[in-house]
């Protein structure tokens, strides 16, 4: 049998030592596995406890980061309630103001003397119109273009003078030809027959003239320039009135039911309030616990807290806390506006307040159009 050679040898003792090792190896991982599961089995807890003072503390801090942004929400809303309930109370005045200038430029115009000499050139068309066949007082009234600032009882009232008037001249007139029918055709008023037309002519136009003497008062009368010029102001000042009558109005339903001081912004404090001591400084308050301890709400225990150096930490910064909160609370329920002030720009409403010519001509134009209606009626009946 031959012999090895030494390199051969060496292998042969190689062999187990590399073929030995992975088996050990490979067989101590597997005790150590089996001792890590044991291990892992023997600690597993049997039930869950609640950290507490982790929980508490959670809470305190998500419910002071709710509490800080709808506080600052809030506050921002009260700030910009209060400038814009400074700037309306502001605009009162400037509105009350502007509507006693309107109103004085209103009343120093010129009505009554526009109003008297429109009259008199009314009063020469209804005289034309009743020659016409209009004989209704209403009817020359509505057709005659008195003016609109004038009492409609005083244009009236010279209307039925104007028809008492015409109605004598026309008896005297009556009276006169039947005197002069059974009188002799030679003479009248003790005249020769040849003065006789002339005497006729002067005694028929004696009763227009006397007529007109007494209802046209005012028989000078200034060009129809003066009574336009004056017209076109009255326009102007009513025009003026109607404009800021609008803008009161639109202030005063912008002021309706006081919306500055707003429910939802007192509402909202309130439940900040509540939220700030619930969920900060209860749980401020409650922690640190014991282990495994479960707190407790007594009378005990928060007197406890609360003559602690914690509680009156916590009190001191729970009554500024509050004090913030009040103040922008009683600021919210102040913005509300001075009745007062609004019963005194609540008549700017309507244009009739600010000079009486203007409510006279809307109570003329409201006359008229109701005028207009009935004949419009009327004619549209004998129509069908």
């Amino acid at each position: 049998m031959s012999r090895a050679s030494p390199r051969e040898d060496g292998l042969r003792l190689q062999v187990p030592v590399l073929c030995g090792l992975p088996q050990r190896r490979f067989g101590a991982k597997r005790e150590l596995h089996g001792r890590s599961e044991t291990s892992h089995r023997k600690i597993r807890p049997s039930g869950i406890q609640m950290d507490w003072d982790w929980f508490f503390s959670s809470l305190a801090q998500s419910a002071a980061a709710i509490v800080g942004i709808f506080g600052a929400f809030i506050i921002t809303r009260v700030s910009n309630n209060q400038s814009t309930f400074a700037n309306k109370k502001n605009q009162i005045k400037y509105l009350l103001l502007d509507a006693q200038r309107i109103s004085d430029e209103a009343q120093g115009r010129y009505v009554e003397w526009f109003v008297r000499h429109s009259n008199n050139r009314a009063m020469s068309c209804a005289e034309s119109l009743y020659d016409k066949g209009v004989t209704s007082a209403e009817d020359l009234y509505r057709q005659a273009n008195f003016p609109l600032y004038g009492r409609r009882e005083e244009a009236c009232e010279l209307i039925q003078r104007l028809i008492a008037l015409k109605e004598e001249e026309v008896r005297e007139e009556a009276e006169y030809y039947r005197k002069m029918t059974s009188r002799p055709a030679r003479s009248s008023f003790g005249l020769s027959s040849g003065l006789a037309p002339f005497a006729e002519t002067q005694y028929v136009n004696a009763i227009p003239v006397r007529s007109r003497k007494e209802f046209f008062p005012y028989p000078t009368s200034p060009d129809t320039q003066q009574l336009n010029d004056e017209f076109d102001e009255i326009q102007k000042a009513i025009r003026q009135a109607k404009h800021h009558s609008r803008l009161v109005s639109t202030f005063l339903d912008s002021t309706e039911g006081n919306p500055e001081a707003s429910s939802q912004v007192t509402w909202s404090l309130l439940v900040v309030m509540f939220l700030f001591f619930a969920g900060v400084i209860f749980p401020l308050a409650a922690m640190p616990l014991a282990n495994n301890a479960t707190p407790q709400i007594s009378i005990v225990a928060i007197l406890k807290a609360m003559l602690s150096l914690k509680g009156l930490l916590l009190s001191v910064v729970s009554i500024a806390f509050c004090t913030v909160l009040g103040i922008f609370l009683v600021a919210n329920w102040r913005l509300k506006y001075s009745g007062e002030e609004l019963t005194k720009l609540r008549p700017f409403q309507d244009t009739k307040a600010y000079a009486e010519y203007i409510a006279i001509a809307a109570s003329n134009t409201a006359f008229i159009r109701s005028a207009d209606a009935g004949v419009d009626d009327a004619a549209a009946q004998s129509a069908d």
